[in-house]
């Protein structure tokens, strides 16, 4: 599941935030591993132009054999999650 979400308001940011979705799923679907394409894309958004712009990524790779999932973010802080055990971070 991808999850991007433009900087700032308007136009721009969703532009930014479609650039960074679009980038990301077809880096997947050509064979680049999660972490890889997350780099990638953090990368070239902000090479993209000399203003002020870029988008957030969030980008969960579920392994549906084995259950476990593994969480990539680029541009954005730390996540945190809420299990029987209680709030606590996600381990990057």
């Amino acid at each position: 599941m991808i999850l991007c979400d433009g900087m700032g308001t308007g136009r721009p940011a969703a532009v930014d935030g479609n650039l960074a979705a679009e980038l990301t799923a077809r880096l997947l679907k050509a064979g680049f591993t999660a972490e890889l394409a997350a780099r990638l894309v953090n990368v070239a958004l902000a090479l993209k132009s000399d203003e002020e712009s870029g988008a957030t990524l969030d980008l969960i790779s579920v392994d549906l054999y084995t259950g476990t999932a593994r969480l990539f973010k680029a541009g954005a802080a730390r996540g945190s999650s809420s299990t029987g055990a209680g709030p606590g971070p996600w381990e990057m």
